[in-house]
């Protein structure tokens, strides 16, 4: 019983710290629940200043500094990121495939996507893969090895017929596409839509 009183009184001396450790953190991180911060020596009840720039956001322990004290400490944390539920392939759309769960807190070298719509994997992600900018991009708006449909404009007639993207792209882009055997450069004009001129 004495060592709980002992404990809130503690939190209560140190509320300040403490939350300018976790907003510190929220910042990088708004989904993040820390549940306990441990330092290697208790927090003056009284001080000036408190420095958190020797903080990586990256990692869950580090230095603070205290007026002209120095504080290692580590946070004991949770957060919740997209986490693949399968082997997701290259180009593969992520949606389907993920689940929002709770993960312990660790070393996250690329920041976590929260908005997984029209996100394709840029690399293959293993199963229970964090979903992360490093790892997703945008869905291009035609895929490699699609079949794409190609406007040929000449100055009297407009000839449609179809060919394969031989990379991805999006519309504005120029990309090669194989049109009977021929490599030809075309422009992206709509998703799965190409013109040559």
């Amino acid at each position: 019983m004495r060592w709980l009183i002992i404990t809130s009184l503690f939190s209560f001396l140190f509320a300040d710290i403490n939350s300018k450790i976790i907003n510190f953190y929220k910042h990088y991180y708004p989904k993040i629940h820390i549940k306990q911060i441990i330092s290697n020596k208790p927090f003056p009840n009284k001080y000036k200043k408190v420095d958190l720039s020797m903080l990586n956001p990256k990692l869950s322990n580090g230095l603070i500094k205290i007026d002209n004290s120095y504080y290692s400490i580590k946070i004991d944390a949770s957060i919740l990121a997209y986490v693949a539920d399968k082997t997701i392939k290259i180009n593969e759309f992520i949606e389907p495939n993920v689940n929002l769960k709770e993960i312990k807190f660790r070393v996250f070298y690329s920041p976590l996507v929260y908005n997984v719509k029209n996100l394709v994997a840029k690399q293959i992600i293993s199963k229970n893969g964090v979903i992360t900018k490093n790892n997703t991009k945008k869905a291009p708006d035609v895929f490699k090895n699609q079949s794409v449909q190609v406007i040929i404009k000449s100055p009297n007639i407009d000839i449609i017929t179809s060919a394969v993207a031989l990379n991805d792209g999006n519309v504005g882009e120029f990309i090669k596409i194989k049109l009977n055997n021929k490599i030809l450069n075309a422009q992206i004009i709509k998703p799965g839509v190409v013109t040559i001129k």
